[in-house]
């Protein structure tokens, strides 16, 4: 068996080589992913006149940027894969769309519910066991 080892030169040498052998693609990318962050801010003067306009447009932007931001992750690893991506993967994610937001919801339920056990056994151990 034999032990792989990260280096960290390798892998920034990897994603330079990447970046500047496919330049305009990922600028291009960058606009798409700033333009549709700008987004919210456009609902939000639009919400100042229609507030159910505004609000629907708001939910919209959310939804846009999870699977954008899912396309990114996409197309990072297929580059680390050295597969050349696409514009278009960058909005193939919307399938894995209620998948991600039904993860989310359940980490975050996870979370909340450990907090919630952390914080009745800490009051559990000042109360009965008088730790402090």
């Amino acid at each position: 068996m034999t032990i792989k080892k990260f280096s960290v030169q390798d892998a920034l040498r990897f994603g330079w080589d990447t970046l500047t052998s496919n330049f305009l693609f990922f600028l291009g990318i960058l606009i798409v992913v700033a333009l549709i962050g700008l987004l919210p801010n456009f609902f939000g003067i639009l919400m100042e006149e229609t507030v159910f306009l505004g609000t629907i447009g708001v939910i919209a932007s959310i939804v846009l940027s999870v699977i954008v931001y899912l396309g990114l992750i996409k197309i990072s690893l297929m580059f680390c894969d050295n597969t050349k991506g696409k514009f278009a993967d960058l909005f193939s994610t919307f399938p894995l769309f209620f998948k991600y937001i039904s993860g989310l919801i359940l980490y975050r339920l996870i979370v909340m519910v450990g907090f919630f056990v952390i914080c009745h056994s800490w009051n559990y151990m000042v109360d009965k066991i008088q730790i402090f």
